[in-house]
């Protein structure tokens, strides 16, 4: 019989004032997350003559819109299109209508990293055309840091006991004890350590990099999509039609970023 190291059971809630609202330590994670890769991102930024002028508070701002946005429309879109389709006010307002009619607030009840990718896009080619900047330079900026980000989202998605893994006999499963008695892959913590190690990686060889236009950016999104690809085969499926598919959406959704990514890579010019 194995011993997981961990049966987690801690209350997603870090403070719950009733029973459907509360701050989840999910929130303050992403927040945090998000924090952090402002502060490396200001601290390149003020090292680098050539983005001086670069407008900061307006980065900010299209980043968080486009991300948010974007992971909610993916997740509706991607994953759960009937319902969501049926329901399009539940896609953008954190409430959900309840069998008799009322309404409750939920919060947003699930966030997609493929669409928040896409928003992440949209939102600085708008950007870059209202600002007049090149778009490639914001692109290799903002992917420097994002890995950072998205290896605290992946922590919050752990203390919300979600995209967990498969069951598994290594001495390392954990036991989500909100969900089954199971020893599973803590898939979302895999994820959390690629995606330190490549910003990690990337961040101390900025200077390198950041010489060539677009190829930070084309590392990251391959190495971070690659991998994505890899882990999916750790979790369970996200929603009841992926079963019996030989790829699931995430690792669907992974391959063009990887054929993107590499394009960048081949492509970058010093």
């Amino acid at each position: 019989m194995i011993t997981p190291v961990l049966h987690w059971s801690i209350d997603p809630y870090a403070l719950q004032l009733t029973d459907t609202i509360g701050i989840r330590y999910y929130s303050l994670l992403f927040g945090f997350g998000i924090f952090l890769s402002g502060h490396f991102l200001t601290k390149v930024l003020e090292s680098d003559k050539q983005y001086h002028t670069l407008p900061v508070e307006s980065l900010a701002i299209y980043l968080i819109a486009g991300i948010v946005i974007g992971a909610r429309l993916g997740h509706c879109l991607f994953y759960d299109p009937i319902y969501f389709l049926e329901h399009p006010i539940e896609m953008l307002l954190p409430i959900q209508q309840q069998p008799d009619g009322s309404w409750i607030f939920t919060g947003f009840l699930g966030l997609a990293s493929h669409g928040g990718i896409i928003g992440m896009l949209i939102s600085l080619f708008i950007l870059s055309i209202r600002k007049n900047i090149s778009f490639i330079s914001l692109l290799d900026l903002v992917a420097l840091v994002a890995p950072l980000a998205g290896c605290f989202i992946r922590v919050g998605n752990f203390f919300n006991s979600e995209i967990i893994g498969e069951p598994t006999d290594q001495s390392w499963g954990v036991v989500f004890t909100a969900v089954d008695d199971f020893v599973r892959h803590p898939s979302q913590l895999y994820e959390a350590v690629v995606y330190l190690i490549i910003f990690l990686v990337m961040y101390s060889r900025r200077q390198e990099i950041l010489q060539y236009k677009g190829k930070i950016f084309g590392w990251v999104v391959t190495l971070v999509f690659i991998a994505r690809f890899l882990i999916e085969f750790t979790k369970i499926d996200q929603v009841s039609w992926e079963a019996g598919l030989h790829l699931n959406m995430g690792q669907l959704l992974s391959v063009p970023f990887v054929v993107v990514g590499v394009a960048f890579i081949f492509f970058s010019k010093k």
